[in-house]
């Protein structure tokens, strides 16, 4: 069972950096929305407290998170 808690944000940048120095992502490796470039999908380390920053934004568990992110707005696709 995997323990992480994800979120997904949406805020601009630089509005994101505060979320990342408690996320595994990087400004460089978040996973953003295809539909809405400034939406992100963050994990939080297994085991992490869950910083008051967060309160706003609803918490994932892996299987919620997979769902999410296999809507359309989130899929990427290979160029052909």
């Amino acid at each position: 069972m995997i323990l992480n808690k994800y979120y997904i944000i949406q805020l601009g940048s630089p509005a994101i950096d505060p979320y990342l120095v408690h996320t595994i992502e990087s400004a460089e490796s978040v996973r953003t929305n295809n539909i809405s470039p400034n939406k992100f999908v963050v994990k939080l380390p297994v085991g992490a407290s869950v910083p008051e920053i967060f309160n706003a934004w609803l918490e994932y568990n892996h299987a919620g998170i997979l769902i999410e992110m296999a809507k359309p707005e989130w899929v990427h696709t290979m160029p052909e």
